[in-house]
C-alpha cells in the first residue's frame, strides 16, 4: 500500500502543481471581478455535470477494482451515458441558460458549456476506471500536460473586456480534448480487441445501486463546499465574489494531499487489500493534519502581502476569508481517509448522514448572516460546516472501531518510520 500511495501522491501532485499555476495566471489575467464570474459559472456547470453523471464514476471504479464487471462493458456504458448526457445538457441549457449562467460578458456560453460538460464526464469516467486499475500515471499526466498547454496559450497582456476574450473558448474545449484522449488510451490498453460491449441488466442494476449512494453523497458534498458561492454572488459585489472564490480555491491547496490519498485508498479498500485499516487510517489522518498545518501557518502569516503579489492588487480582500476557512479545511483533512474507507467498504449511509446535518446547518446560516456581514460571515459558516461534518464522521468511526479520538490528531514518533518507509522503496 505504501508504494501505491507514494506513486499516487507523486503523479497527482504534478497535476495539482500545473493546475495551481494555471489558476494563478488566469486570476491575474481576468482579475477578481472577471475570475469571480468565470469560476462562479464553472461551479454551476460542475453542479449540472454532477447531476448528469449520476456519479456513475463511483460505480465504475468499484466494479472494475473489485472485478465485478469487465472493462469492455464499463467502457460501453460510459460512452453511451456521456452521449445521452450531452444531448440532455444541450436542450436544458438551450432553454434555461440565462437562468443557470450569470452572463454579463457577451460570451456565448451554450456550446462551450455543453463541450465542457461532455469533456468533464469523459475525464471523470475514464480517470476513475484508470484509478481502479491502480494506474495513477496516465490520467494525471494527460491532465497536467493539458494544463501546461493552457499555461502557454494564456495571454500575457491585461484583459480589457471579457467580450473580446478568446482564451475562455480554448479553456472550455480543452476538457473535451483531454477526456477523449483518456478514453482512447483506456480503450487501447484495457479493452481486449478494442471490442466495446454493454453491461447486462444485472450488471447495470449493481452499477446504478452503487452510483445512487455516491450521487447523493457527492451532491451533498458539493452543496457543502460550493453553496457559499451562491449566497456570496447574491448578496456581495463581483469584487467580493472574486476575492472569496480565490480564497476558497487557495485554501483547497490543503485538500490536494487528502484528495490524492482518497483516490489511491479507495480502489485498495474496494479490492480488499487494505491491511490493518484502523491503524493505517489513523496514521494517514495524523499525517495529513501534520503536513497541512505547516503550510497553513505559513500562508496565514504571509498571505496579507503574498496574495495580492501573486494574483494582483484586486485580490487584496482574500486574506481574511482565507484565514477563517483554514480551520474547517484542516478538519476535513483529518477525516478524508475515513470517507474513502467507508466508500470502498460500501458503508455509505454514514457519510450521507454527516453531510445532511452539515448541509442543513450551512443552508440555514448563510442567508441569515451573509447579507449583513459579507464574505467574512460566509467564510465562518463554511468553516463551521466543515468542522461539524468532520466531527460527526469521527464520532461514527470511533463508535464502530472503539478507538481514541486523540489518535487522529496527535502525531506519534513511530509515524516518522512509516513516512520513511513510504518515501523509500520498502514494501508494506
Amino acid at each position: 500500500m505504501q508504494r501505491l500511495l507514494l506513486k499516487g501522491i507523486f503523479w497527482r501532485s504534478i497535476y495539482y502543481v500545473s493546475l495551481f499555476i494555471l489558476t494563478l495566471l488566469m486570476s491575474r489575467y481576468y482579475q477578481a471581478p472577471g475570475s469571480g464570474l468565470i469560476y462562479y459559472n464553472l461551479a454551476l456547470l460542475a453542479w449540472f455535470t454532477l447531476l448528469l453523471s449520476f456519479c456513475l464514476e463511483f460505480g465504475l471504479n468499484y466494479c472494475l477494482a473489485s472485478g465485478r464487471i469487465q472493462a469492455s462493458k464499463l467502457t460501453g456504458l460510459a460512452l453511451i451515458w456521456t452521449f445521452a448526457a450531452g444531448i440532455i445538457a444541450f436542450f436544458v441549457l438551450k432553454f434555461s441558460l440565462r437562468k443557470i449562467i450569470t452572463d454579463t460578458t457577451g460570451i456565448n456560453f451554450l456550446y462551450i458549456s455543453v463541450i465542457y460538460i461532455i469533456g468533464n464526464l469523459l475525464i471523470g469516467f475514464f480517470s476513475s476506471l484508470l484509478f481502479s486499475l491502480k494506474n495513477f500515471v496516465t490520467s494525471n499526466l494527460v491532465l497536467a500536460f493539458g494544463n501546461c498547454i493552457l499555461i502557454i496559450l494564456i495571454p500575457k497582456r491585461t484583459l480589457v473586456s471579457l467580450a473580446q476574450d478568446h482564451f475562455i473558448y480554448i479553456y472550455f474545449i480543452s476538457f473535451l480534448i483531454q477526456g477523449f484522449i483518456l478514453f482512447i488510451i483506456f480503450l487501447i490498453k484495457n479493452v481486449a480487441g478494442l471490442k466495446i460491449r454493454l453491461p447486462d441488466l444485472a450488471d447495470l442494476k449493481l452499477l446504478l445501486e452503487l452510483s445512487l449512494w455516491g450521487f447523493f453523497s457527492n451532491a451533498l458534498s458539493m452543496l457543502l463546499y460550493r453553496i457559499d458561492y451562491y449566497f456570496v454572488n447574491r448578496y456581495c459585489t463581483p469584487l467580493s465574489l472574486g476575492n472569496y472564490i480565490q480564497a476558497s480555491k487557495m485554501v483547497q491547496i490543503f485538500l490536494v494531499l487528502p484528495a490524492i490519498i482518497s483516490t489511491t485508498l479507495f480502489p485498495i479498500t474496494a479490492g480488499g487489500e487494505l491491511k490493518n485499516p484502523v491503524i493505517n487510517i489513523q496514521f494517514l489522518s495524523r499525517s495529513l493534519l501534520f503536513f497541512s498545518i505547516i503550510p497553513a501557518a505559513i500562508l496565514m502569516l504571509t498571505g496579507k502581502w503574498l496574495f495580492p503579489y501573486l494574483f494582483g492588487n484586486s485580490f487584496q480582500f482574500m486574506y481574511k476569508p482565507f484565514n477563517l476557512l483554514v480551520p474547517g479545511v484542516l478538519a476535513f483533512c483529518v477525516i478524508c481517509p475515513i470517507t474513502s474507507y467507508y466508500g470502498g467498504k460500501k458503508i455509505l449511509y454514514v457519510n450521507l448522514i454527516a453531510l445532511l446535518i452539515s448541509v442543513s446547518f450551512v443552508t440555514v446560516s448563510y442567508p441569515a448572516v451573509v447579507p449583513a456581514y459579507g464574505i467574512l460571515a460566509a467564510a465562518i459558516v463554511s468553516s463551521l460546516g466543515y468542522i461539524s461534518y468532520a466531527a460527526i464522521l469521527l464520532w461514527f468511526f470511533s463508535r464502530h472501531h472503539v478507538v481514541s479520538l486523540s489518535n487522529f490528531f496527535t502525531f506519534h514518533l513511530e509515524d516518522f518510520r512509516w513516512i520513511k518507509n513510504l518515501t523509500g522503496k520498502t514494501k508494506a
